[in-house]
C-alpha cells in the first residue's frame, strides 16, 4: 500500500525512476539505507529529528537542521546548519551511531 495516491503518487514514481537513471541504484541504495538507520536507532529509543526553514536574512536560503534525542536528552549534532537535508540526517546518523555505542 502507498502512503502515496494520485498526481503525487504518479509524480513520486517518476522522481525514483529520475533518480535510479541520474544517481545509480548505488546511490538510491544509500538514501533508502539512511531511513533503514533511522527505523533502527527508533527501535532503540535513539530519535533522529530533522528539519527544514527558510533563512529570511539570507534571501530565502533554505537550511536544514537535525538532533538526535535520547533518553530526553537532546545532543546537538552541529553547531550550524546544512545546505541539504540529506547533510543534516548524515550528520544525526553519525551522533546516533556515536551514542548507541557509548550506551550499548
Amino acid at each position: 500500500m502507498s502512503l502515496l495516491t494520485g498526481k503525487c503518487e504518479i509524480a513520486f514514481n517518476k522522481y525514483i525512476q529520475d533518480q535510479m537513471y541520474y544517481l545509480g541504484t548505488e546511490k538510491l541504495g544509500v538514501l533508502f539505507l539512511s531511513a533503514l538507520y533511522i527505523e533502527f536507532f527508533d527501535s532503540v529509543q535513539i530519535y533522529i529529528q530533522d528539519w527544514g526553514f527558510v533563512d529570511y536574512v539570507e534571501g530565502m536560503k533554505p537550511g536544514f537542521d537535525s538532533s538526535v534525542v535520547y533518553k530526553s536528552e537532546n545532543h546537538s549534532v552541529s553547531d550550524g546548519f546544512f545546505d541539504n537535508r540529506q547533510s543534516a540526517i548524515t550528520a544525526a546518523l553519525e551522533k546516533a551511531n556515536e551514542i548507541y555505542n557509548q550506551n550499548h
